[in-house]
């Protein structure tokens, strides 16, 4: 019997069924179903409350991984999502992004500084868990990832097409993959990563999957020197 197309609905996390058997740190990933409305609708809240998603409706392929439970799964002791740190130990990453204005003539908002997220292990219910944690700061796990400068006011159309050869790919640049990601605030688009492609200034040069010995490139990265 196969295992259904599931996600892990903890914002940063990217477990997914399609995943595994092609990356080493999906090996013993299992996904747990959200407590129902009709039947336990006090730890279904619960389970909302604590992945901090506001107005969030789970879908019926949306799943909490084992990565986010004390025990690997939900215990007697130990029933609800609380780890949300980025598990070294289990082969995640603690991601760094880089990202630099290319105009100078961008906002402040537009530039930002180096960051690393770290994620405590709250040890008990609740402890340390801020549901105001933006989504964009908890997808930036799993991943290091590396930006192209790029010396052009716009790289991508109002679509999130690239321009040069109106290819639709995903920020992973995995180009077999339809969208890995969380939907896109702005679009609505699985492909996007941090940022929103529609109108963006930039690429990604690689990405680096360390848990998996991988690094994926953008695929004109060779002849990118006239970006």
């Amino acid at each position: 019997m196969s295992m259904g197309r599931y996600y892990c609905a903890v914002m940063g996390c990217h477990a997914d069924t399609r995943k595994i058997g092609r990356y080493g740190y999906m090996a013993d990933i299992k996904f747990f179903a959200f407590p129902t409305q009709k039947k336990d609708p006090e730890n279904r809240q619960i389970w909302l409350d604590l992945l901090g998603r506001k107005d969030y409706d789970p879908k019926r392929w949306h799943r909490v991984c084992s990565r986010h439970f004390v025990d690997g799964r939900p215990t007697r002791d130990n029933p609800y999502p609380t780890v949300f740190e980025p598990l070294l130990s289990r082969d995640m990453l603690t991601t760094i992004e880089r990202e630099q204005s290319t105009e100078t003539t961008e906002t402040q908002d537009e530039s930002k500084h180096l960051r690393m997220l770290q994620f405590k292990n709250p040890g008990k219910f609740m402890e340390d868990f801020d549901p105001e944690r933006s989504a964009r700061e908890m997808r930036k796990m799993n991943r290091r990832i590396y930006r192209e400068n790029i010396k052009k006011n716009q790289v991508y159309d109002e679509n999130g097409i690239f321009l040069e050869n109106s290819q639709d790919l995903c920020d992973c640049l995995d180009l077999n993959c339809h969208g890995c990601h969380f939907p896109c605030p702005k679009c609505g688009s699985q492909k996007c990563g941090a940022e929103c492609r529609c109108g963006r200034k930039w690429i990604y040069e690689h990405v680096e999957v360390e848990g998996a010995n991988l690094i994926l490139k953008w695929p004109q990265a060779e002849n990118s020197s006239k970006w």
